[in-house]
């Protein structure tokens, strides 16, 4: 995907939006790192 475009996407979607900090961590960001560990370098 276009960094550009994903960028303009985020930003179209947190565009004044309130950040809600709960101080529990993110299971989406836990799966995503873990994903990333376990992939094979090329």
């Amino acid at each position: 995907m276009d960094p550009r475009l994903c960028t303009a996407i985020v930003d179209r979607l947190t565009f004044d939006a309130a950040i809600i900090e709960t101080g529990a961590d993110s299971h989406r960001l836990a799966q995503t790192k873990a994903r990333a560990e376990q992939a094979p370098t090329l």
